[in-house]
């Protein structure tokens, strides 16, 4: 199963990779992006975008948890 990853685990990747860039505009103008779209997703303004996580061969997924039996018969009014 490949690694889950949140939000900030791509803004860190984002951040890192800026910085191997040399900057925000650098790493925006190599990957056809505006440097505000990369600075607010880097510093969290703006979750990131399909642009964003393609530079990273990233995709977005959904996932599902199970509910414990507590919150279960809360759920579903004890069925």
């Amino acid at each position: 199963m490949s690694e889950l990853l949140d939000d900030e685990d791509v803004r860190l990747r984002l951040r890192a990779a800026c910085e191997a860039a040399g900057g925000v505009r650098a790493f925006a103008r190599k990957n056809g992006l505006s440097a505000s779209l990369v600075s607010e997703v880097a510093t969290g303004i703006r979750m990131p975008t399909k642009a964003i996580l393609a530079c990273f061969r990233l995709t977005r997924v959904h996932k599902y948890k199970n509910i414990d039996a507590m919150e279960e018969s809360h759920v579903f009014g004890n069925l």
